[in-house]
């Protein structure tokens, strides 16, 4: 009997930039427009109010420290889901990997027709497309959800330009279970 031969391969070790690029394409799944629309709107709002109260009330200590604070928690507000959110994602990512990394072994998968061959120390099979609850595609990584807490991502770094007209064969393969992230930095 021969054996298949695969779309695409991948055999890799998650290295720390890896698990911190999952978990930020995690993150930014997870996080709506609409969350971060309505985010920087009262963030702008509550920066024009302080400011234009700061210029034009500001006598008084106490309000003068109200109307700063105001301008701070508008700033923090515009800034969270750009800058503060996903420095805290790198920060707790970072201190997970660096927990767990001797847990974290080789992997290897090969793509084929109809399944994807995972060897690796927790998982040793053969999945079919179908069984696959949700793939996101991240400019860096892609992650394939095995059940909605469990999941197996690729780092992008480990293919080729070559290597597109097999990723697009695998996004055919998987349907409407693929999904793009949102591309913003």
């Amino acid at each position: 009997m021969s054996e298949k031969t695969p779309i695409l391969t991948a055999d890799y070790i998650i290295t720390e930039h890896d698990y911190i690029h999952t978990s930020l394409a995690q993150r930014r799944f997870k996080t709506s427009k609409s969350d971060r629309l309505i985010m920087n709107i009262l963030g702008i709002l509550a920066i024009f109010i302080g400011l234009y109260m700061l210029i034009f009330s500001g006598d008084g200590i106490i309000k003068t420290i109200c109307w700063i604070l105001l301008i701070a928690m508008g700033l923090f507000s515009v800034s969270f889901y750009e800058i503060i959110g996903p420095s805290l994602v790198r920060y707790q990512a970072k201190n997970e990997y660096n927990a767990n990394k001797e847990k974290i072994g080789s992997r290897n998968i090969a793509f084929y027709e109809d399944e994807v061959k995972i060897v690796s120390d927790r998982y040793r099979g053969n999945i079919p497309y179908r069984y696959f609850f949700q793939v996101l595609d991240d400019k860096k990584v892609i992650i394939f959800y095995l059940d909605e807490n469990d999941y197996i991502s690729i780092p992008k770094r480990l293919f080729t330009d070559k290597d597109n007209d097999a990723l697009e064969r695998i996004k055919s393969l998987l349907g409407k279970k693929y999904v793009r992230i949102n591309q913003r930095k």
